[in-house]
């Protein structure tokens, strides 16, 4: 059997389409794990037929006008082509936002940490400029844990724009441990009612060395735990865990996360094009500065 036959019957017992629609939408995957490019000249050069390049090209603006994909069964898809449902798991939040002429593509995706990379199950097109409200982030989780549950989740990691309280109760509610990271200005209060910048409480690391306090600190109107690292670089990188014991195994499960703003990033936001408005990737601001992990 070849490649292609093997991922039509994948395919098949999740979307239900017809062998045409099938064969078209295989070619296109198997031609975009060989260019690693979305642009749909270059793809239809590189999709397998015997037709010409230009009737290909003409058969892939087709699929997009005409297929209705059901993101649920894609989503069961995935969840199945990694073996994610027998296994537990972090979740990451990523946005990347893109400029299209005058038209902003905003993209907000809940990935499944996956050696070292976030592979996408979920995203929300953002009908506007700039971050993601709380209310957005919630419901994009709740239709995640609608189709696969709670059971599997063993937290959630997001860069320093996921932050607000309405957001972090929920998250604790759910009894989600969740992993945000912040700029080191991001102000707490203290047990006497003054705020200062979370740095602070770290400013005496060597590089290498990682704290853990032993009390709950208070950021915004929810009290939480906090450990923190000195990068190489010099910066600061904090996380809070669930419970004050747990240490080194979220260490390891934040990974390349203090060098990247998720983990290698997502694989919906890691490649840029220009040929064709699908999805170019922005680059952060480069002040990561400070992370931080708060428990449910």
């Amino acid at each position: 059997m070849e490649l292609s036959d093997g991922l039509r019957v994948i395919l098949k017992g999740h979307l239900g389409w017809g062998k045409c629609r099938l064969d078209c939408f295989a070619g296109m995957l198997l031609a975009l794990v060989r260019l690693k490019r979305m642009n749909l000249t270059q793809l239809a050069i590189a999709f397998t037929s015997q037709a010409d390049p230009k009737s290909r090209y003409r058969r892939l603006q087709r699929f997009f006008r005409e297929v209705v994909f059901d993101y649920d069964a894609i989503a069961s898809l995935i969840m199945q082509l990694f073996d994610f449902q027998e296994k537990s798991y972090y979740l990451t939040l990523d946005r990347t936002n893109w400029k299209w002429g005058e038209k902003n593509l905003n993209i907000l995706t809940l990935g499944i940490v996956y050696q070292g990379a976030a592979i996408p199950v979920y995203w929300l097109v953002l009908n506007k400029q700039g971050n993601s409200s709380q209310r957005e982030r919630i419901a994009l989780l709740q239709r995640f844990i609608g189709r696969f549950g709670r059971r599997g989740i063993l937290g959630i990691l997001g860069d320093r724009e996921f932050i607000g309280d309405h957001w972090w109760q929920w998250l604790s509610d759910q009894d989600i441990p969740y992993l945000i990271r912040m700029k080191e200005n991001q102000l707490l209060t203290a047990r006497q009612g003054q705020e200062r910048p979370v740095r602070s409480l770290f400013a005496d690391l060597a590089v290498g060395k990682s704290r853990s306090l032993r009390k709950r600190r208070r950021i915004g109107q929810q009290w939480v735990w906090l450990s923190g690292m000195k990068l190489d670089s010099g910066e600061l990188f904090s996380r809070q865990p669930p419970f004050p014991a747990a240490t080194g195994s979220l260490w390891l499960a934040l990974g390349n996360r203090a060098s990247v703003p998720m983990p290698k990033r997502s694989r919906l936001s890691s490649g840029r094009d220009t040929a064709d408005p699908l999805l170019s990737d922005q680059e952060g601001d480069g002040v990561i500065g400070l992370g931080l992990l708060l428990g449910a």
